[in-house]
């Protein structure tokens, strides 16, 4: 029972260890918006969703050239984690029209504070039109209190579903917190090369907004459905080095009463 006791004692002080090296985070009430533009033809669409998470599921695709375009987003900040994410999927699947340009979308997601004449029937998503979308592009960005550290880590990512299919293209990210961008390498959708890029974003007011933005490049009308694309943003706290020192001093200690624990058992 002695042993059972120290030992969650010691489970207790890893916790906490972990907590004060990587930080904390408090979930923000947040609305996200979403616009895609074609940067060939100008066309552009703007989604909103009046919650952490975004599905553009019953709303009618984005549609350009010989492809379709739909979205699911979500945010993820809440006590407990060690990091704030922002996830966006895109899937793109042909209409079957061919011989059209290449296709090139931006896709931008922000966090921003809610819009109330679309609070709380806009969950999860709704494509806004007219003065109501003028609104929502004027919306200002959320400001995150958490996780607390000057400068926060940032990094930017991109991954591709393609299955069987070989399309053409490119596809980057880059993740803008407090306005400093950090972008992921740019990929072939079609390839299996590592895109992930880290960095670090001041926030000496500690209050920090999130705005992500996905480049789809070359994407042939003659390719058949290209499959899921996938960009994330993580932001996390940065431990000062003084709290860093009494971590790594600290695992000694641990080590020795494990050791000894070890011992006595024997």
């Amino acid at each position: 029972m002695m042993f059972r006791k120290r030992s969650l004692r010691l489970a207790a002080m890893a916790a906490a260890l972990a907590i004060a090296v990587l930080g904390g985070s408090n979930r923000a009430e947040a609305a996200l918006r979403l616009e895609i533009t074609d940067t060939f033809s100008g066309a552009s669409q703007t989604y909103y969703a009046s919650s952490s998470n975004f599905i553009s599921s019953g709303i009618a695709p984005f549609t350009i050239g010989g492809y379709n375009l739909t979205f699911q987003s979500s945010l993820t900040n809440f006590p407990g984690t060690s990091v704030g994410t922002v996830t966006t999927s895109i899937s793109i699947t042909s209409t079957g029209v061919t011989g059209g340009a290449a296709a090139q979308f931006i896709v931008d997601v922000a966090v921003v504070n809610a819009y109330a004449p679309l609070d709380p029937g806009s969950a999860p998503g709704v494509l806004v039109t007219g003065a109501t979308e003028t609104a929502v592009r004027g919306l200002s960005l959320l400001g995150f209190t958490s996780p607390v550290s000057n400068p926060l880590s940032v990094s930017s990512d991109v991954s591709a579903s393609t299955g069987v299919n070989n399309p053409s293209g490119t596809i980057r990210n880059i993740s803008s917190v407090n306005g400093t961008p950090i972008a992921s390498l740019t990929r072939n959708i079609a390839g299996n090369s590592e895109a992930l890029q880290t960095g670090f974003a001041s926030n000496p007011g500690g209050s920090y907004t999130v705005d992500q933005t996905t480049f789809i490049e070359g994407i042939s009308s003659n390719t058949p459905a290209v499959g899921s694309l996938t960009s994330t943003t993580q932001i996390g706290a940065v431990p000062e080095p003084t709290t860093v020192a009494l971590a790594i001093s600290g695992l000694p200690i641990l080590g020795l009463y494990w050791a000894r624990r070890r011992k006595q058992l024997a």
